[in-house]
């Protein structure tokens, strides 16, 4: 396993034990300059929006759904879609109804 699957793994760990901070910081480490990984993208904006500081976890937010739209056909990422959709929701931000 490489280091940034090791910390993508751990990050998603410290969030289903509350850790959102330690979360954040693992989270941080996986996201390149990029940014072409929707799913970190998305697993960041949710610990962005658990601590309380929506207005940063929209960036991240937006980038996952662009990712996620972007490749229509991808099934796995299609996956990430009810996740981006409820994150949307809870920080604001208006979902396109596609």
């Amino acid at each position: 396993m490489t280091n940034l699957q090791d910390n993508f793994e751990r990050g998603i760990l410290a969030m289903d034990q509350g850790d959102f901070d330690g979360a954040l910081q693992l989270l941080q480490q996986v996201a390149n300059p990029k940014d072409k990984y929707a799913a970190v993208q998305l697993r960041i904006g949710e610990c962005l929006h658990q601590l309380g500081r929506k207005e940063e976890a929209k960036a991240p937010a937006q980038r996952a759904y662009e990712l996620i739209t972007a490749q229509p056909d991808c099934q796995n990422l299609q996956k990430l879609m009810g996740r981006c959709r409820l994150l949307f929701t809870s920080i604001g931000i208006e979902v396109d109804k596609q």
